[in-house]
């Protein structure tokens, strides 16, 4: 997580999404820090970046256009 866009997809056991999506919270908001003070526009991004879940996949999204790439990996479940 140090590029202007990043995405991943996790597949996880039913119980262990939440761990998952908490784990990966709590990465972005530690690269928030790194971020805040040497690369604004990246840490803006950051900041509106996405995680969610879809069945046992957690995935989160910090791009330029999340709604675009949300649709991309949502395609892959259809």
């Amino acid at each position: 997580l140090a590029s202007s866009a990043a995405s991943d997809v996790y597949k996880e056991e039913a119980e262990d999404t939440q761990k998952v999506k908490k784990a990966v919270e709590e990465r972005i908001e530690s690269q928030k820090g790194v971020f805040k003070d040497y690369v604004k526009e990246q840490y803006d991004k950051l900041c509106d970046a996405e995680i969610n879940t879809k069945g046992n996949y957690v995935y989160w999204i910090c791009t330029n256009d999340n709604k675009k790439a949300e649709n991309i990996i949502l395609s892959y479940f259809e």
